[in-house]
């Protein structure tokens, strides 16, 4: 089939050239001054309601042929006149079949056939598309002003598409931007509890897939409260704002997940098994915030690996609880030992 479908093409090509190379010789053959009278002819041809040419084609028709019988009977009178009328009749059944498609054509068929193209290029979507119509004069007939208004309906329907495509995109610029809002902390840009539901159930079940695990650290900021308590709720949202930062500078943008859990807890997914990358990164964030901020704030972090059980199918949400409750209990512990330091269950 592929050889067959080969084979066609290539004489489609080939038919291509010929009709190009003939329609170029056409050209060459045909002097200029013919081309563009021809050109002007078709042009004018536009212009002419059906009307005038239906009067045009029924005067060769029927006042012409009939003048020239008349003629002939008068200059010949010896003739038969019966003999002229049946020349005529058999001629007119002779050419009733080319002389009606050319009529048709010549009336109506071209016209029609121009907006029924020009339609299917709008069903196309194609509202760019228009009629090649001579400069609007005051009185034209009803053809071409149904082609001007077409061309004025495409206008009309492509500004209109134009403007819907730039709405749209709005719109859907607006719903991802509060979809995005809905998920993030407004204090500190990171992800909200919302979104660390979501994602932590996500790898998750991705985990259980490709049997890869990933570790869940918590964060809670030390003395907090006395910051609060002491320097007010401003400085409060300072300390929370710059640990945030810290956070997320620590970790890897689009791989690793951080988020605020609500009043001064944070969490972080690191979507790895290794325990010794989970202990980097939580002493880098410990560290920078010890030293970044002059109120005597430090973090206590809790880790725990999400390893899925081979074999067996528990479910999800037990999982996870028990997870978080691993995580937890690890913060409780550093916070018991004076914070500032990090345990991995």
């Amino acid at each position: 089939m592929n050889g067959i479908e080969t084979t066609n093409e290539g004489e489609d090509r080939v038919l291509d050239r010929t009709r190009t190379t003939v329609s170029a010789r056409t050209r060459r053959l045909v002097p200029r001054f013919v081309r563009r009278c021809w050109s002007l002819l078709l042009k004018a041809e536009e212009r002419v309601s059906v009307k005038t040419k239906m009067t045009v084609v029924l005067f060769f028709v029927m006042i012409v042929p009939t003048a020239v019988i008349l003629y002939m009977t008068e200059t010949h009178p010896s003739r038969d006149t019966a003999l002229y009328l049946a020349a005529y009749l058999a001629l007119s059944l002779a050419l009733l079949g080319p002389l009606a498609g050319f009529l048709s054509r010549f009336l109506v068929l071209k016209d029609i056939r121009e907006i029924n193209a020009f339609c299917m290029e709008v069903k196309r979507g194609n509202y760019a598309v228009r009629f090649d119509l001579p400069v609007e004069e005051e009185e034209e007939h009803d053809i071409l002003r149904l082609k001007r208004n077409l061309d004025w309906m495409t206008h009309l329907i492509g500004s209109r598409e134009t403007r819907l495509k730039v709405e749209l995109e709005k719109t859907d610029h607006s719903k991802k931007m509060f979809e995005e809002l809905s998920q993030r902390d407004p204090l500190t840009g990171l992800g909200n509890r919302r979104l660390f539901e979501a994602r932590i159930r996500e790898m998750a079940y991705r985990s259980r897939q490709n049997g890869a695990g990933f570790h869940l650290m918590l964060i809670d900021c030390d003395k907090f409260k006395q910051v609060n308590d002491v320097h007010g709720h401003q400085t409060g949202d300072e300390v929370l704002t710059l640990l945030g930062t810290i956070i997320r500078e620590s970790v890897r943008e689009q791989v690793d997940g951080c988020f605020r859990l609500g009043g001064d807890e944070f969490g972080v997914l690191l979507p790895s098994r290794d325990d010794e990358a989970a202990r980097v990164v939580g002493e880098r964030i410990r560290i920078r915030f010890r030293t970044s901020q002059k109120y005597g704030c430090t973090v206590s972090i809790g880790a725990a690996a999400f390893h899925p059980a081979p074999g067996t199918c528990p479910d999800i949400e037990e999982e996870l609880r028990a997870l978080i409750t691993r995580s937890d209990k690890a913060v409780y512990v550093v916070k018991s030992m004076g914070g500032d330091k990090i345990i991995l269950e």
